[in-house]
């Protein structure tokens, strides 16, 4: 049965560079089997938050951009902790497991940023799928050998192929590190 309303400010992505708000207001029920109650969901944003999806992709975007996580924080009225928080989950996802490698693997290099030590940075990437696995700002032998050098024995022993061109460090690599 109907146990009233909760209200809950929203942010919302800025307008004309002014915050904006929505005072969302949600039913709440209460089970007369069990007596506990509950909130209905909604879209706009996730269970128990106060920021809006739409704000937490801009943020995402913003987050592409050569800026720092407080000038992010100001621009869409959240806390600085907060965008440093939803930055952290986003790489939670992309963390390279250690303990995995597909069986067949791809390895090519590319002329990279200014920023970055060698000329060329490292592509690998799973063969069957074209899923990039990672990119290494250097692709020389002592910097590749001890990238793949931590990922767990088992998963080096899973590679079966490795699909390269005849830049000579990677045949070292393979044979030290991958077979």
């Amino acid at each position: 049965m109907k146990h009233g309303t909760k209200s809950s400010l929203i942010t919302l992505p800025s307008v004309s560079r002014r915050p904006a708000y929505l005072r969302l207001k949600k039913q709440r029920f209460l089970c007369k089997h069990c007596g506990h109650t509950f909130t209905v969901s909604t879209s706009i944003v996730p269970p128990h938050c106060f920021i809006s999806n739409n704000t937490r992709l801009s943020i995402v975007l913003d987050a592409k951009m050569k800026t720092s996580e407080k000038d992010i924080a100001f621009r869409h009225s959240v806390s600085h902790a907060t965008v440093n928080s939803l930055l952290q989950q986003l790489y939670q996802d992309f963390k390279v497991q250690r303990n995995f490698l597909p069986p067949h693997l791809c390895f090519d290099e590319f002329r990279s940023v200014k920023g970055v030590d060698a000329s060329m940075s490292f592509l690998f990437l799973n063969a069957e799928s074209g899923q990039i696995l990672n990119i290494l700002p250097d692709r020389r032998m002592p910097a590749l050998i001890r990238y793949f050098m931590s990922y767990s024995r088992k998963a080096r022993e899973a590679v079966k192929t490795v699909c390269m061109d005849m830049y000579s460090p990677y045949f070292s690599v393979v044979h030290q590190s991958i077979s």
